[in-house]
């Protein structure tokens, strides 16, 4: 029995390892969708922030560091607790 579950383990395992083509997704080239505003300007590094699905999303435009703050509730807890998304930026 327990050759027959390591066999079928390794069949499913072989089959699901196939190369994953995605899905393709349909984006919006348009800027003027979303609303930019530029907050403030300290040492030649510009501070942007724009709103993505209710979500605030702060960015610079030279070498530094952006994060991005969203509130997640667990209904299992019933807490409430901010999650921070740190993105290094590149220098343009």
């Amino acid at each position: 029995m327990k050759k027959i579950i390591l066999f079928v383990s390794v069949i499913f395992l072989l089959v699901s390892c196939k190369e994953n083509k995605g899905i393709n997704v349909p984006t919006s080239d348009s800027i003027n969708e979303i609303k930019v505003e530029k907050l403030f300007v300290v040492d030649g590094i510009t501070v942007y922030r724009f709103y993505d699905g209710g979500r605030v999303v702060y960015f610079t435009n030279k070498k530094g560091v952006a994060k991005a703050f969203h509130d997640e509730y667990d209904p299992a807890t019933k807490t409430t607790r901010t999650k921070v998304v740190e993105t290094l930026c590149n220098e343009e």
